[in-house]
């Protein structure tokens, strides 16, 4: 059960120059001038790092009509936008605490953690990124890590996250402010570490079976007597 939501404060996005409420416990974005405007992630593409949509500024809500065939118009602008999960984290807290959601810990101990800019990250392998400390529904993508000249991600400080629509292998030669290059270890680092992590999983996970499977055969020894 969910108690005290009409007390909660939700998080602003800005959405093509509107402002939006982001409700991750009913998945909506509501217009900040205009509460009765409200639509739901269901009417985007849903990925797992983010959400699309094209988004009609004359409505303030996604293009009602076939994306793909809609006319050009400085009234249409496509979007992609951060996971709901990401833009409210509290509201993931409090289905977690109410038990709307479940969260898997896969680790028998804590997690070695990175600096990524100025924020502190778990290398999380189970969940194939960098998971913030401060916030466990915020992860980066290994996949998102660039590897050439330099080791990193073209990281945005404003969502603590990797950069939308910047092209690794071909950046701009300027970049916005909130966007900077975070330098982190080689790859082969993190395989080494992923490694390490999975190999104690493995040995708690294979312990917990031989404990298991050894109060099993007493159980049953014992209902034979």
């Amino acid at each position: 059960m969910i108690k005290n939501l009409e007390k909660r404060t939700l998080p602003q996005t800005d959405i093509a120059g509107t402002k939006f409420l982001a409700n991750s416990i009913t998945g909506e974005f509501i217009q900040v001038e205009n509460s009765e405007n409200q639509f739901s992630i269901f009417d985007m593409i849903i990925h797992d790092n983010h959400l699309e949509m094209l988004f009609d500024k004359s409505t303030c809500r996604p293009y009602e009509g076939n994306w793909s065939e809609a006319p050009e118009s400085e009234n249409l602008q496509y979007v992609w936008l951060r996971p709901v999960s990401q833009l409210d984290p509290d509201g993931m807290n409090i289905m977690l605490e109410g038990g709307l959601i479940k969260w898997e810990e896969y680790y028998p101990g804590e997690l070695p953690t990175v600096k990524i800019h100025d924020t502190l990250f778990y290398i999380d392998p189970e969940r194939k990124g960098f998971r913030e400390v401060e916030n466990r529904w915020n992860i980066i993508p290994f996949n998102d890590v660039v590897s050439h000249d330099k080791h990193g991600i073209y990281y945005d400080k404003r969502s603590k996250n990797s950069a939308f629509l910047i092209n690794p292998f071909d950046p701009p030669k300027s970049l916005p402010e909130h966007i900077v290059f975070a330098e982190l270890p080689p790859v082969k680092e993190f395989v080494q570490i992923y490694t390490r992590i999975k190999t104690k999983q493995d040995i708690a996970i294979e312990r917990k079976h031989k404990v298991y499977s050894a109060i099993k055969r007493k159980n049953k020894k014992g209902r034979r007597t």
